[in-house]
């Protein structure tokens, strides 16, 4: 006697129970429900759950029920099951006993699917009753129940059918459409339909009876679409889902409000809060197709979830097309709990596309389960203001250019009426219109902020215009990642100080914020967690205030004291680039931010992407880095970078090269317009007009870094340098003393001090053009260095040149520690950074000295007389003439 009401969805599973004498009751336990279901070889399988097709695997061997352990447990064995019970395709594989612990025997373990067996005793696991886990490893499964994908690849594709009335059907091709095949791979836990797949390749479904589909859009199930029962055949519908991973919106007041989740590895876990802000919810509300992003919700605000979180420090620009193509730490990586759980609040009905931010670009309206475009033609200001309070954006700007955000022909039209009482643009009047221009608006952003009693624009009492009036905000649990995003949103750099008790002298008037809580990657205070506007229980004594850099900024860093450098010129921000860039550099950086010393000079902080920068040198003792020596260059795809120097303009000049920390010319030996071509296309600046020899725009100085420049012309850079190798004294007060250190091999390494001697300190003095050598103290004098040592034997130190040559050629490393590092003092105070004149063979471009102290460019085969002290190099410079891009395509 079977006991239990039947639905007509168990109808479909009556001709396998009368199989065997297993499969004789269902009943009632506890709080769950059994369901035995049996393959056609009488293996016997069950579910224990709260549905027919979620629960507990468990299966019986030797006439007694036993579970499943979960190691290796995983979506493709989860499949398996689904389509044994005929339960259609696995959504979730679940483990830790999500459905509760099972007891007695544990009859299977380490089971490996690939996804297309029959049985689940099928696939590859250990023997019956071989385990190391306990029930509190159960596994699980949630299948889809109502739709299944047949004869594909894998379970994101395939032919589709659909239970209808307790039978599978197959979905017949006539009225598939693009809002179909959508709700099925969201169903299914499969992303978004992504290829167009001839039907052929997943064969025909010839015993099943066929139905139409009619659906909306907005379906949680193809099982809710209209199916309409066919007599006859048809050519069976298909698709093939994207198999990305599927966001949804959890325990919210509609389907585009709530906890945010995402699915992995066969199961559904939460976003942890760290870092979520308004650019990750506008990426989680396009990807959820729910228009613009309204709020973002942390700790937990939508309820706790339960399993993984599976994503953390999740960082976009907004501009994904997916939350997981935004940089986080990994998926399961985390230092959270679900009290940290994300969640957002999107618009539902209203979106604007194309925009240069949140709140600007054209205007679509959710209608009926579809976006459409809102027509220009009945436009008006009070339409626009309903947009832009509506998505929190301050007003509508004037006339905004309507080509900066495109046309969209592809999507329905229509005519909006407000009344002008509409809290939202979703509760106008919206009638079909054929065709039309795209409404468009530019909202003036978020309320106003300012810095009111600094010493200057990036400095003061914070201020936010709301409701008509200025407003302070209150101190409390204000800190420096609140001021990071005040500096931020007023384009001032990096935060220095949070300044609380009023710093900057009382306000007046309303306090509108209070309990200010940011992360520090928010684009405006609105978007921290903080008290409702004029909610507060301070007074003008806790008015908050802050000091930004104004002049310089961190970007992409994990907090206000890390991240890649731009500086403030002119108004604008521009990158510095990692050439001469050192821990003097950082110390100064680090100094004006109050940020300690620096912990390394360069880091992963992303690859910005303009190509006109500065480099920065300082001595390490600046204040601030404004006080170092700036220069602007344009940076290329390939080492070095080039610039043009005592040019009228930025695209004439003596043409210099920065390569392994310096500055050098270009020999004008064979140079002709062709090359001068090519210098002008690298630096942006058109085609050149002429060429000038002979220092026209004055004589360089240091290196000679390339020679014999053979270009036709036609070259994106120039390109087989001739570069020479360098040799410095560091650590010490001046340039002439200090620990030595070769550039060689492509890195910077200091010098073993084994038979160190005052003959050989002298060498290095004179070829530093530091006079003569006063000492040569060994271990470590000047400090240990760091990276490679480099020794070089007895003989290289004979001459200047031998000297030379084994610096290019016979140069190994020594078996020395750092506590043996080489060092000279010199009596001069001549520069610390030359190149030695060595050049990289094949080219033979070095400056040879002589004893008339007449300098050669070799292969120019030119000479000429100097005054200057020895070893001082006059420099035949090549210049160059350009029409700037503008004014040639």
């Amino acid at each position: 006697m079977i006991r239990g009401a039947f639905k007509a969805r168990d109808i479909r599973q009556m001709q396998y129970w009368l199989l065997c004498i297993y499969c004789q009751q269902v009943y009632s336990k506890s709080l769950s429900i059994v369901y035995l279901i049996s393959a056609s070889d009488c293996d016997k399988l069950r579910l224990v759950g709260p549905t027919q097709c979620s629960g507990r695997v468990e299966i019986l061997h030797r006439e007694r029920w036993g579970t499943v352990c979960d190691d290796y447990w995983s979506l493709e064995n989860a499949d398996v099951v689904c389509k044994e019970l005929n339960c259609g395709t696995a959504l979730e594989a679940k483990r830790r006993a999500f459905f509760g612990e099972g007891k007695e025997q544990i009859w299977l373990d380490d089971v490996q699917c690939t996804g297309h067996e029959s049985a689940l005793t099928k696939c590859q696991h250990r023997e019956f009753g071989d385990n190391n886990c306990g029930h509190g490893e159960d596994a699980g499964v949630v299948c889809s129940e109502h739709v299944r994908l047949v004869n594909g690849t894998n379970r994101c594709g395939g032919r589709v059918e659909v239970s209808h009335e307790g039978h599978w059907r197959k979905v017949c091709n006539s009225d598939w459409g693009k809002e179909a095949a959508e709700i099925t791979c969201r169903e299914i836990g499969c992303g978004t339909p992504d290829a167009q797949t001839a039907s052929s390749s997943f064969g025909v479904g010839t015993e099943l009876t066929g139905v139409k589909t009619r659906c909306h859009g907005n379906e949680t199930s193809l099982s809710h679409c209209s199916l309409v029962e066919i007599t006859g055949g048809c050519v069976d519908a298909h698709v093939v889902c994207s198999n990305s991973k599927p966001l949804r919106l959890v325990n919210g007041t509609n389907r585009c409000s709530g906890r945010v989740e995402i699915y992995h590895d066969g199961q559904w876990g939460t976003v942890c809060d760290d870092r979520w802000g308004m650019q990750e919810a506008a990426v989680t509300c396009r990807e959820m197709n729910c228009g613009a992003p309204l709020a973002v919700k942390y700790r937990g605000h939508f309820g706790h979830g339960e399993d993984q979180v599976w994503m953390d420090d999740v960082e976009c620009t907004g501009k994904e097309k997916s939350l997981t193509q935004c940089p986080h730490r990994g998926f399961g990586e985390n230092d959270c709990d679900h009290s940290e759980d994300a969640g957002v609040i999107c618009s539902d009905t209203l979106r604007l596309v194309n925009g240069t931010d949140l709140c600007s670009g054209r205007v679509e309206v959710h209608i009926d389960g579809q976006w459409g475009k809102v027509c220009a033609s009945q436009w008006t200001t009070k339409e626009a203001e309903l947009v832009c309070k509506e998505l929190d954006c301050g007003k509508p700007r004037n006339d905004p250019d309507r080509s900066h955000f495109g046309q969209n022909k592809g999507l329905r039209a229509y005519t909006s009426t407000c009344t002008g009482s509409e809290t939202s643009l979703g509760q106008c009047t919206f009638h079909p219109s054929e065709g039309c221009e795209d409404a468009v608006v530019s909202c003036s952003g978020n309320p106003q902020i300012k810095l009111v009693n600094g010493t200057d624009q990036c400095s003061g009492r914070v201020e936010i215009h709301h409701d008509g009036q200025w407003g302070t905000v209150c101190d409390d649990h204000w800190d420096i990642r609140d001021a990071q995003v005040v500096c931020k949103e007023l384009d001032c750099g990096t935060a220095l100080a949070a300044k609380p008790l009023a710093y900057f002298g009382k306000g007046v008037g309303e306090i509108w914020l209070d309990d200010v809580e940011c992360f520090g990657n928010e684009t405006s205070l609105l978007h921290c967690q903080k008290s409702t506007f004029g909610d507060n229980n301070c007074g003008h004594s806790e008015d908050a205030g802050v000091v930004c850099s104004s002049s310089l900024r961190l970007i992409n860093g994990s907090d206000h004291c890390s991240g890649r450098l731009e500086v403030n010129h002119g108004g604008y921000w521009y990158p510095v680039f990692n050439v001469n860039w050192g821990r003097h550099e950082a110390q100064v950086v680090c100094r004006e931010m109050s940020c300690g010393d620096p912990v390394m000079a360069s880091g992963s902080f992303g690859q910005g992407s303009a190509q006109r920068g500065y480099i920065i040198a300082c001595g390490g003792m600046e204040s601030s880095l404004s006080q170092c020596s700036l220069r602007e260059f344009v940076k290329n795809s390939n080492n070095p970078v080039g610039d043009l120097v005592n040019g009228s303009n930025s695209c004439s000049g003596r043409v210099e090269f920065y390569h392994n920390g310096q500055w050098g010319t270009v020999c004008s030996s064979s140079w002709d317009v062709s090359d001068a071509m090519v210098v002008c296309r690298q630096l942006n600046c058109g085609r050149a007009h002429k060429i000038n020899h002979d220092g026209f725009f004055g004589y360089g100085s240091g290196n000679i870094w390339v020679d014999e420049t053979e270009c036709n012309g036609q070259e994106s850079l120039l390109t087989q340098w001739t570069f020479l190798l360098e040799v410095r004294l560091v650590n010490s007060a001046d340039h002439c003393s200090g620990r030595v250190e070769v550039h060689h091999a492509g890195q910077w390494g200091t010098v073993c001090e084994r038979d160190w001697s005052l003959n050989k300190a002298e060498m290095i003095c004179s070829l530093l053009e530091c006079g003569h050598a006063v000492s040569a103290p060994g271990g470590a004098h000047f400090g240990q260095g760091s990276g490679a040592i480099w020794e070089a034997s007895e003989s290289c130190f004979a001459n200047e040149t031998s000297f030379q040559q084994c610096l290019v050629k016979g140069l190994h490393r020594a078996s020395c520690g750092h506590e043996e590092d080489a060092s000279v003092v010199c009596a001069g105070k001549d520069v610390g950074l030359l190149a030695l004149g060595i050049p990289v063979p094949p080219f033979e471009n070095h400056w040879s000295s002589t004893h008339s102290r007449k300098h050669t460019c070799k292969r120019l085969q030119t000479h000429m007389q100097t005054h200057m002290h020895a070893h001082t190099r006059i420099h035949t410079s090549t210049n160059v003439f350009c029409l700037t891009v503008h004014q040639f395509s």
